[in-house]
């Protein structure tokens, strides 16, 4: 008869590890196994930010996000570490709360509160994930920046302008706020 036997070995270090799975009842090994330990490294990233205008919807997506992973892995996705500090940050339509795990980065979205704007607005912070899913060690802020469409303060006078002259026109300091 035959036996199914699993084992799992765990190693700090690289290398190869040989080991014998003996038979309990004759003390016989049965299989020698050898088992190399590849290197999996976690993803790293770094500080990132969006720029977006008011009154508008941002989708993110992996090119939003800083990442390197040593052995080769793409991103995997984000985990929210801590949420967004002010607007809408949402993931397939839900807002995100703490511990939330987003592996599609292009369902992301972020809305600013209606006619807000700030330099920076709002942020969030988060882990990176690789298609292993290793977690990057650190964790890294999303900064988002929101303009506001300039306003006109001051009209601009209309200017009279011949074919076949060249005309200009300086724009006042105080026209726009």
């Amino acid at each position: 008869s035959s036996t199914d036997v699993f084992v799992k070995i765990k190693s700090e270090s690289l290398g190869q590890f040989t080991g014998e799975i003996i038979h309990a009842s004759t003390g016989a090994a049965d299989v020698v196994l050898v088992i190399e330990a590849i290197a999996m490294s976690k993803p790293e990233g770094g500080p990132d930010t969006l720029v977006i205008a008011a009154n508008q919807t941002a989708a993110f997506s992996t090119g939003n996000f800083t990442f390197t992973d040593a052995d080769g892995d793409i991103m995997g996705g984000i985990l929210i570490v801590t949420p967004e500090t002010k607007g809408d940050l949402e993931y397939n339509d839900i807002n995100v709360t703490a511990g939330e795990t987003c592996l599609d980065a292009s369902k992301i979205t972020f809305r600013p509160f209606e006619n807000e704007s700030g330099r920076p607005y709002a942020g969030f912070g988060f882990r990176l994930i690789d298609t292993r899913g290793l977690l990057s060690d650190s964790t890294y802020t999303m900064t988002i920046f929101v303009n506001n469409a300039p306003q006109v303060m001051n009209p601009i006078p209309d200017g009279n302008a011949n074919v076949g002259t060249a005309y200009s026109y300086v724009i006042p300091q105080n026209t726009f706020g």
